[in-house]
């Protein structure tokens, strides 16, 4: 027999991503690696209107302006809820959107340029 078990489910790597869907925004594994690595459990969200940019900061206490990042037990990639900011932004459609990201090492934040369809300006 030439088989061997394949045991190791678990993505080593990822493109880092963001999935926004009902009020949350949830970050993959590969985004949520550079928060973990920095130990950040709390960031800012930051918004480009004239770009249609949302940048993901990392910040490492909290306070009024930071949303936490949740991890569930056993999985790696995070969640915010942040309902208010997508209200903020006008954003439309119940639908999800999965949005390529790119880490923005000089800043410490995550960034993703929006669909603008789903801006209501």
């Amino acid at each position: 027999m030439g088989y061997e078990l394949f045991s190791d489910k678990a993505t080593k790597f990822a493109s880092p991503e963001v999935t926004i869907r009902s009020g949350r925004i949830f970050l993959n594994v590969g985004a949520n690696e550079f928060f973990t690595r920095l130990g950040a459990a709390y960031v800012h969200l930051l918004w480009d209107r004239k770009a249609c940019r949302l940048a993901i900061k990392a910040v490492h206490e909290e306070d009024n302006n930071a949303f936490r990042i949740s991890v569930p037990k056993g999985r790696r990639g995070g969640t915010l809820s942040a309902e208010s900011f997508l209200k903020y932004i006008g954003w439309v459609g119940k639908e999800l959107a999965s949005i390529a990201a790119r880490w923005n090492e000089s800043e410490q934040m995550l960034e993703a340029d929006l669909p603008k369809e789903r801006i209501a300006m």
